[in-house]
């Protein structure tokens, strides 16, 4: 969490620098009809709400301060409310899209953080963990194929669409695309989060999300071969989708996705793991990699 919130807080404050040093680029950001130094009138606010307290708020989860997490939600609050700001100017005028989707991103990340910190535990950990429930009425692989669908829709279509769009309006060069290419390296890496998934419901009677965990440790299938093969195939999936569009600023999402992941999520996850199957889990750990693949 500590990280997240340092991450916005710096791009924020490089943003806004950047809109300062250089007014050339103001005109990216300025509604039809504004004149271009219309989105410096936001800096003041913005340097304090979104800037400041995703910073202050970093070093208040680095040193564990209860403090914590009320302000997490007030930095939630801010980043959501500039959101809604933007759209509106967005709707009614036109050239504002691309602050609008940067805002969009943000919320989407922050509001994700906020909800998944603990009530009981404010501060560590922020993902809370849970074994599945067996419910007759919504099955394991029912949940899991809802979770699939929710995380391709949202992380690997709508986003990456949108930070193209965003890329394309401030005339940012576009990569290297194919489209056979990145289709190729989406599908293996889609086949490869897919196998993985229906190995956790068969075997581990659970999902892939932390909150409906699996309730056996699973160790056979695409799990033999690399601790973490839904991580894999998402992050080559993400990878695919940038080929396919273009994007460079599409692949620095995906690589800042799977930092985050590897830096904030895994040591989380991987200690949960240990303080649940114990010596099963430090055997596993030991024989299997987290990224690299073991054969045979």
């Amino acid at each position: 969490m500590s990280i997240y919130l340092a991450v916005q807080g710096m791009l924020g404050l490089a943003w806004w620098l950047a809109l300062w040093l250089v007014p050339s680029w103001r005109s990216q950001f300025a509604p039809e009809g504004f004149d271009h130094d219309f989105i410096m009138l936001f800096a003041l606010p913005d340097a304090v709400l979104f800037v400041g307290c995703a910073l202050f708020g970093s070093v208040l989860f680095a040193v564990n301060h209860r403090a914590a997490r009320p302000l997490l939600w007030l930095t939630t609050g801010a980043t959501l409310y500039a959101t809604l700001i933007c759209l509106g100017l967005a709707i009614t005028t036109t050239g504002y899209w691309a602050a609008t989707i940067m805002m969009l991103a943000a919320s989407f990340c922050v509001s994700i953080f906020a909800l998944t910190v603990r009530r009981n535990e404010p501060l560590l950990p922020t993902v809370p963990f849970a074994t599945a429930k067996q419910s007759p009425r919504v099955p394991v692989a029912v949940r899991t194929a809802i979770q699939i669908f929710v995380f391709w829709s949202v992380l690997l279509i709508m986003l990456p669409l949108m930070i193209a769009w965003c890329e394309r309006e401030l005339s940012i060069p576009a990569g290297p695309s194919n489209n056979w290419v990145g289709a190729a390296i989406f599908a293996v890496g889609g086949g490869l989060g897919i196998w993985s998934s229906r190995w956790m419901t068969r075997h581990g009677r659970g999902t892939p999300l932390p909150i409906d965990s699996a309730l056996q440790l699973v160790t056979g299938g695409p799990y033999a071969v690399v601790r973490n093969p839904m991580a894999v195939g998402g992050l080559m999936q993400g990878l695919g989708v940038a080929i396919m569009l273009g994007s460079w600023m599409t692949l620095g999402y995906v690589l800042l996705g799977g930092l985050i992941w590897n830096a904030c999520i895994r040591p989380i996850e991987e200690q949960e793991l240990c303080d649940r199957f114990g010596d099963e889990y430090i055997e596993y750990a030991n024989r299997v990699r987290c990224w690299w693949p073991r054969f045979g």
